[in-house]
């Protein structure tokens, strides 16, 4: 008896810890989930932030009323699953979710009520594509494609009303990241192989897609390890990457590559906690690189590759 009341006291005090978690940079903590938050996104117009998690819930949040206490928020039941991902359309009117048991995209549209405040509907879900865990998803910011890939090696490009328009192998064995470049034109994969790979997805002229293919002069090679996670600035001129090695590696990808330029490192640093899962987020101008590890952020300078602050 003795035993489990210790259990149970540990857990209150680390309850209590995390209730009372304070830091000069904190704004707010928007409470409203019971279980694991998942992930995360704005919108595009900056007016909203939405999160999903394992409790079946995704809610929108108001930035405009994020300090105020009586702050709007909207929760969206997802039924008999629960959401991994979620991302905004581009104009922001719509998101997308990953199911977790049902493997499958699930699209919400998001209108206006009279009362100003929103309201979100399911409007369609995609077939399945994926056997295994779905790690990546994104809409490009064209709003031509979305794309979602497994932790294997399979990644699907879709057109907006779910269709699929290909499918490719990411040949890394087994995939930690897929992104699409803030440009719309790139997708990237990172995984157990020690570089990212980026292909290009083209459209034609009258906005029909043509095909994904890799530009191995984008290649960001350089880590002796697998790769974790990829970053990008805001014009896509600069892409970041951690690996399992305990660097990380800052490219200029502003480079002719159809003439045969490579991209090339401009600059390389080392991080705490290399053995363990890391993401890695770029400033818009390229010139600080975030890396989070367990419940650590440690911001480092592009411009010396020092540890800014952790």
């Amino acid at each position: 008896e003795k035993k489990k009341k210790k259990v149970a006291d540990n857990r209150w005090t680390a309850r209590n810890e995390k209730q009372a978690f304070s830091h000069p940079w904190l704004l707010t903590t928007l409470k409203g989930h019971t279980g694991s938050i998942l992930d995360m996104d704005f919108s595009s117009n900056g007016k909203y932030l939405t999160s999903c998690g394992d409790d079946r819930a995704v809610f929108i949040w108001d930035t405009k009323d994020l300090t105020h206490k009586d702050r709007k928020s909207l929760r969206v039941n997802i039924e008999f699953d629960y959401a991994t991902l979620v991302k905004w359309s581009p104009d922001s009117k719509a998101f997308i979710i990953n199911k977790f048991n049902e493997n499958a995209v699930e699209v919400y549209k998001v209108e206006k009520k009279k009362d100003g405040w929103l309201q979100a509907s399911k409007a369609l879900t995609f077939p399945k594509a994926h056997e295994t865990d779905v790690i990546g998803m994104g809409i490009a910011s064209n709003g031509r494609f979305i794309m979602t890939c497994s932790n294997k090696t399979d990644l699907v490009l879709w057109d907006l009303k779910g269709q699929k328009l290909t499918q490719i192998d990411t040949y890394l064995m087994n995939t930690t990241c897929a992104k699409i470049s803030p440009c719309g034109r790139f997708v990237v994969a990172t995984g157990f192989t020690p570089e990212a790979r980026v292909w290009e997805v083209i459209f034609n002229k009258s906005g029909e897609f043509v095909e994904i293919k890799q530009v191995k002069q984008l290649t960001l090679s350089g880590h002796s390890s697998g790769v974790y996670d990829v970053a990008f600035d805001v014009d896509s001129s600069h892409m970041a990457t951690v690996s399992k090695d305990g660097t990380w590696h800052l490219y200029d990808t502003k480079v002719n590559y159809k003439l045969g330029e490579d991209t090339r490192i401009i600059r390389s640093g080392k991080y705490e906690q290399a053995s363990n899962n890391a993401l890695i987020a770029l400033s818009p101008d390229a010139e600080v690189i975030v890396i989070a590890t367990f419940n650590t952020l440690s911001f480092y300078s592009t411009l010396t590759g020092q540890l800014d602050y952790t």
